[in-house]
Formats: structure tokens, C-alpha cells, sequence
């Protein structure tokens, strides 16, 4: 078992060998393996002192789903549940738009803060730096699966499958992990420069919290407020997972094609400002 992860850097050397040659392939393999080893590592810890240990990362979603699932199936009108599903629809709503934020937020604000909180990697550590912030969003990206998978065996025992609209779930997994990336890029590196920045994330954060589509629909607002929602960047994001696991939820090409945009801009313009401020990475950490 222990030679397993070596077999399968030798298994992607050997797939990427053609091409793109000898040299670009053990690149690849090895921040593979930094990555995977740096996500492994952050899991353990995170949970190494917790009874339950890895099982958190189910049992979180969980109780928030009871919780949810108890409390807004009744405060809802009918009218409302009944467009979004039935008599859960409106929880289910609510929830899938939780585990998209909560998996958005874990990989900005552990991805901003990743270069200023392992000072001793960033003077020492061989590997990309980029590779701290992308394990962040990769966390956060990875209890997302976890919770849409729970969420999902939710959905079905509801007699709801959503069918064929899973397929659309990896495709938001990627422009979501991709604007997360760039903003992560984006502040980490701005961050060892003001550090700042990671007093104001915070606040920001929270005011967006409000401003996403997270606790109520669009159509709960006004006509003015619907269009500041859309505006917001994240929407698409959420409407794309929500349209994932949810076969009554609009399937609008536009979201598709925002959520393209936000997250190429933002990917292009992360790793811009992370590759020109990353030779005063060791001097500012």
C-alpha cells in the first residue's frame, strides 16, 4: 500500500511522457503529489483531535439538514415551496446554496491566508507556492462533494432525482474551483504585501453572505434587488449547483456563460498578480 502513490506518479509520468515530454511530465507528477500530500496533511489536522475525527465532514452537513429541513419547512408559503419542489424544496434550496458558500469561503479565506501563515514554506518549501493556496480550494471543494453527495441520497429518497442534470454538477465543481483559485491567488499575494487584506476579507465576506442568493430566492425580492443579485459575480455559481441537484430549479445558458467568464477573469488575473509579487514572497512572509 505504501508504494501505491509512487506507482501512480510513475502511471502519470508515463500517460504525459508524450505530450509533453520527459521533464514537463515529473513536473506535473510532482505537484500532483505535493498536493495531494498538502490536502491529506490539512484533513488529518483539522481532525486529528476531534473523537469523530474525519467523520465531520460528514456529520456537519448533516445537522445543518435536519436543522434546515425542520425549520424552513414550515415558514415557507406554499406557493414558494411548491416552486421550488414540494413542501422541502425551499431547505433543500437553502442547503445547496450553504454547502456552495461554505465551500467557497473556506478556499478564499484559507487561500488568502495560506503564504502568510506558513512563513517557513515560503522561504524553504521546493514545490510551486501556488500549490498552498489551490489545497485550500481544494478542501473546500472536496467537502462540497461530500455534502452534495449527502444532500443528494436526500433529494432521492424525496422521490426527486434530479437524472441527468448530475452531469452538469463537475462542470460547476470546476468554474466554481477555478474563480475560487484566482481570487486565492489574487489575495494571498497581496497579503504578504498588507496584511490587511485579511482583516477586510472577513468583512466582506459577510456582507456578501447577504447579498448571494444563500437564504432566499431572487424572486423573494424586488425587481431593482433581482438585478443587484444577478450583477453579484457568485450568483451564477450557485444557480449552476442548484440546477445540478435540483430538477425544478431554472436552467439558464446565461449562468452558464457568466460563470465561464467570472472564473476565467478571475483565474487569469490570480495568477498575474500572484506570479509578479511571488519574488517578494520570501522577503514579506
Amino acid at each position: 500500500m505504501a508504494d501505491l502513490p509512487l506507482r501512480a506518479l510513475g502511471l502519470l509520468v508515463a500517460a504525459a511522457r508524450p505530450v509533453v515530454g520527459e521533464r514537463r511530465a515529473r513536473e506535473v507528477a510532482g505537484y500532483c503529489y505535493a498536493v495531494s500530500t498538502l490536502l491529506v496533511y490539512s484533513f488529518q489536522e483539522q481532525h486529528r483531535r476531534a473523537v469523530l475525527g474525519l467523520l465531520w465532514v460528514v456529520a456537519t452537513p448533516a445537522l445543518f439538514l435536519g436543522v434546515y429541513l425542520t425549520i424552513f419547512a414550515g415558514m415557507i408559503d406554499p406557493a414558494t415551496s411548491e416552486a421550488l419542489g414540494g413542501r422541502y424544496g425551499f431547505p433543500i434550496y437553502v442547503m445547496f446554496g450553504f454547502i456552495t458558500w461554505s465551500a467557497f469561503v473556506e478556499g478564499v479565506q484559507g487561500g488568502a491566508a495560506a503564504l502568510v501563515s506558513n512563513p517557513a514554506l515560503v522561504q524553504h518549501s521546493p514545490i510551486p507556492l501556488s500549490v498552498l493556496p489551490f489545497v485550500k480550494v481544494l478542501g473546500g471543494l472536496t467537502g462540497l462533494v461530500i455534502s452534495a453527495a449527502l444532500l443528494l441520497g436526500v433529494v432521492t429518497a424525496l422521490g426527486r432525482f434530479p437524472g441527468t442534470r448530475l452531469l452538469l454538477f463537475p462542470l460547476a465543481l470546476l468554474l466554481l474551483g477555478a474563480f475560487t483559485l484566482g481570487l486565492a491567488l489574487l489575495l494571498s499575494a497581496v497579503a504578504t504585501r498588507f496584511r490587511d487584506v485579511l482583516q477586510v476579507l472577513g468583512t466582506l465576506l459577510l456582507i456578501e453572505f447577504f447579498a448571494v442568493p444563500i437564504l432566499y430566492t431572487p424572486a423573494m425580492l424586488g425587481e431593482g434587488a433581482q438585478r443587484l443579485v444577478q450583477l453579484n459575480p457568485l450568483t451564477p455559481f450557485f444557480h449552476l449547483v442548484r440546477s445540478s441537484f435540483i430538477a425544478s430549479h431554472p436552467l439558464a445558458p446565461l449562468d452558464l456563460a457568466l460563470a465561464a467568464g467570472w472564473a476565467l477573469g478571475s483565474l487569469v488575473v490570480g495568477r498575474v498578480v500572484f506570479g509578479r509579487l511571488s519574488s517578494g514572497f520570501a522577503d514579506h512572509s
